[in-house]
């Protein structure tokens, strides 16, 4: 009402206030096409055949591990998993990227690192069904591929050779882990 009055008062006076003016436009963009199930899968059996850690996995496995993944989104700044919390899953990184940091004690959070497009994250927890050792937060829309115990463990029960390979991959990432904290 204020602002109304002032305008009026300057109005009556002869002076013009210039008002900003912009121009909308709304347009129907088409929707995006709808990609199949087998089109999808074979998209992420690609991701996955990138991963070091899943060179081990021939290609009917790595198909398989792609079926039964769940793909997921995340917006900029939202929390995929957080220090401490349980987690039985892994996840592969299809677009985006992500900072992963940890606490040690009651210090401040310290980035560890960093991750974009064909990194992972989440494997100690679905190895072993430990607690999360990081927080991995999404600096950018983010798709991950959410691989559960469950599907892995199929797997690793059909080949159990992979245990000790997997292992020693695992004991690497936690020295890296802890020499960065």
């Amino acid at each position: 009402m204020a602002r109304d009055r002032i305008w009026y008062a300057l109005a009556r006076q002869g002076i013009d206030i210039p008002v900003a003016t912009h121009d909308v436009r709304l347009t129907q963009l088409p929707a995006p096409p709808r990609e199949s199930f087998e089109d999808a899968v074979e998209r992420r059996t690609t991701s996955l055949r990138t991963i070091g850690l899943l060179a081990v996995f021939d290609q009917h496995e790595l198909k398989q591990i792609a079926q039964e993944g769940a793909e997921r989104l995340y917006a900029v700044g939202e929390p995929i998993v957080r220090q401490g919390s349980s987690g039985e899953s892994m996840f592969v990184i299809l677009k985006g990227h992500v900072d992963v940091s940890a606490r040690n004690g009651e210090n401040p959070a310290a980035r560890l690192a960093t991750l974009k497009s064909g990194d992972y994250f989440g494997e100690m927890s679905l190895m072993t069904g430990s607690p999360r050792s990081a927080t991995v937060t999404a600096m950018e829309e983010t798709r991950v591929l959410e691989i559960s115990k469950e599907s892995f463990g199929r797997i690793m029960a059909a080949r159990p050779e992979l245990v000790g390979i997997l292992g020693n991959a695992l004991q690497s990432r936690m020295a890296d882990r802890d020499l960065a904290l």
